[in-house]
């Protein structure tokens, strides 16, 4: 099994973060529409880092919810609602959250109709990751059945088990093989470090896996225990967890979502797929899942 890597913030082999406008203290948008100040990251420089071929085994999405989002009707009342968006984790790039929100801000002072603005949006963003960019932007009424608070996820919550906790060491593994089953795993215990601030990120694991070998649920928990002063993309921690768990156990399915708590108004869950085969289009993108929103979001 690959070693776990113990990430330093702000690489600068990788990216020169503190030269950037992202980087910098007091930034505010210049003008509307500021397309400028959206900052992309290559994704291939992390999965370098990890050992994916350019064949990647998986596939899956980015959910982003914006929820403080606003600009001008042509009736000149201002609009404030949501913007909801997804993109595919097949894009060569994602876009650095602080610069995401610094672009959606500087629509404050756009007259538009709202459909004009969710074009402008979509174009902007598509460019940028290099995929089409599924988007709504939606009012605070018709937000409010779709960001209602999910039923209690499924699955073993792993801190609730009484064995002593030891810090991650690597798998053992169960001591033998078992008949393939399936087993759903959950934490809300997950904590990573923001690269480009190092500012905490936290959110909840939630990981199906189907497989004859499973991890114990002892060192599973203490697996993602070991990413709370790891510095990556929330993107990156998905795949991270996705890389380790086929490398060890070589599930015949691997799913992987992880809900990251809002900051700045914003939040991230990407959500990973293994195999490829278990989204076979991309209107599936379209539905809600119902555990997409927790009480901590």
């Amino acid at each position: 099994m690959r070693a776990v890597i113990r990430s330093t913030c702000l690489g600068g082999a990788c990216y020169n973060l503190l030269d950037m406008l992202l980087g910098q203290s007091g930034v505010s948008f210049s003008k509307p529409r500021d397309r400028d100040c959206l900052f992309p990251i290559d994704r291939r420089v992390d999965r370098d880092a990890i050992g994916w071929s350019e064949e990647l085994p998986f596939i899956g999405y980015d959910h982003w919810n914006h929820y403080e989002f606003s600009f001008i009707l042509p009736n000149r009342l201002p609009f404030q609602g949501l913007v909801w968006l997804r993109y595919s984790s097949a894009s060569p790039r994602l876009i650095e959250s602080k610069s995401l929100k610094l672009y959606l801000n500087s629509f404050v002072e756009i007259s538009a109709s709202r459909d004009e603005v969710k074009e402008m949006i979509s174009q902007d963003l598509s460019r940028v990751v290099g995929v089409s960019v599924l988007l709504q932007v939606l009012s605070l009424e018709e937000g409010a059945p779709l960001y209602a608070i999910a039923p209690r996820q499924t699955g073993s919550l792993l801190e609730s088990s009484e064995a002593a906790f030891h810090p991650f060491e690597g798998f053992e593994g169960e001591a033998q093989p078992t008949e393939t089953s399936e087993r759903v795993y959950r934490t809300q215990l997950l904590r990573s470090l923001c690269k480009v601030t190092r500012q905490p990120d936290w959110g909840t694991a939630w990981i199906r896996m189907k497989g004859d070998v499973h991890p114990q649920e002892g060192e599973l928990l203490a697996y993602i225990l070991s990413y709370r002063y790891q510095c990556h993309f929330h993107e990156e921690v998905a795949e991270r967890m996705m890389y380790d768990l086929l490398e060890k156990f070589s599930p015949v399915e691997l799913e992987i979502r992880l809900n990251y708590t809002r900051r700045g108004g914003l939040d991230i869950n990407p959500v990973r797929l293994f195999p490829r085969t278990l989204m076979v289009d991309e209107g599936q993108w379209l539905a809600v899942d119902p555990w997409l929103r927790e009480i901590r979001q």
